[in-house]
């Protein structure tokens, strides 16, 4: 739930959250340089996503803005395009960024109005 409301604030302002942030923003307690916290993360992540996408009207999976913070473009880890990938959410031929811009577009479209 803290996670949804914070991820609902950072796409209401068009921005972006690193996880690192996130986990701090939301009082988690979970230490991203252990791997089964970072699956833990993961796991709320897709449910959000999951949840978004299942919803009637659809909605953007607004986990899409939750970023690396070292990374040369701003991208959500690989595991969100495997996901994204499982729920078939990618167009034919659609490369990773394209894919980011048209979901990151979205949930901006969309939030800016609720």
């Amino acid at each position: 739930k803290r996670v949804y409301e914070k991820l609902k604030e950072v796409a209401k302002k068009k921005s972006i959250i690193y996880y690192e942030d996130l986990v701090i923003d939301c009082g988690l307690a979970l230490n991203l340089e252990n791997i089964d916290d970072r699956n833990k993360l993961s796991y709320i992540l897709g449910e959000i996503s999951k949840h978004e996408l299942d919803s009637k009207p659809q909605k953007p999976p607004i986990s899409v803005l939750v970023v690396l913070k070292n990374n040369k473009e701003i991208m959500p880890s690989y595991g969100f395009f495997n996901y994204m990938d499982e729920l078939g959410i990618r167009k034919l031929k659609e490369k990773d960024w394209e894919m980011r811009n048209r979901l990151m577009n979205w949930c901006y479209e969309y939030w800016s109005k609720h």
